[in-house]
């Protein structure tokens, strides 16, 4: 997983991520509990958040934002096509 900082509070632990592709910053928030069980335990984190969308579990993991990750993708494609 790829963390800019954290943030530790008393029950509730803030994870910063800067974005890969356009270097914006965002964050989220976990509980001690799901803190533990990503970080600590190892869990997979669909198993910490299933509540959440595979692009927010995404920018957990890599740091990249849904739209970021398309467009970075779309310009691996187009090399791609440009090199057969």
């Amino acid at each position: 997983m790829r963390v800019t900082r954290m943030e530790f509070g008393e029950d509730i632990v803030v994870v910063h991520n800067i974005c890969v592709q356009c270097r914006s910053e965002g964050s989220f928030v976990l509980t001690r509990k799901q803190y533990e069980e990503l970080f600590v335990e190892g869990k997979y984190i669909q198993d910490v958040f299933p509540e959440l969308t595979a692009d927010e579990r995404e920018f957990m993991i890599s740091g990249t934002h849904a739209e970021c990750w398309n467009e970075l993708w779309n310009l691996v494609d187009e090399k791609e096509q440009e090199q057969q």
